[in-house]
C-alpha cells in the first residue's frame, strides 16, 4: 500500500513540474528524462526484485529519493528560474 502511493505521488509530482515548466524553455523530454533517472532508483528500492539485497536496496531508496527531491524542488519552485537573477 505504501509503495503505491508513493508511485502515485511520484506521478503526480512530475505531472505538476510538466504543467508549470510549459513556458520555459526546458522541453517535456528534458523533465522526464530527468526525473526518470531518479524514479528508477525509487522503484528499483521500492520494488519486489529481492536478488538486489537488502542493502543495495536501501540506498537506491535513499539516492532516489535525495535526487527525486531535487529535481523536485528545481523544477516546481523554479532553481531554474531565470527571472531570479542567479
Amino acid at each position: 500500500m505504501v509503495r503505491i502511493m508513493v508511485y502515485v505521488v511520484m506521478v503526480a509530482i512530475i505531472w505538476s513540474s510538466l504543467i508549470i515548466n510549459r513556458q520555459y524553455e526546458s522541453s517535456p523530454d528534458n523533465i522526464l528524462m530527468n526525473f526518470g533517472m531518479a524514479s528508477m532508483g525509487l522503484v528499483l528500492g521500492l520494488s519486489f526484485f529481492d536478488a538486489l539485497g537488502k542493502k543495495t536496496k536501501t540506498v537506491l531508496i535513499i539516492i532516489g529519493t535525495i535526487y527525486f527531491i531535487y529535481i523536485s524542488l528545481y523544477y516546481l519552485i523554479g532553481f531554474h528560474n531565470p527571472h531570479w537573477g542567479n
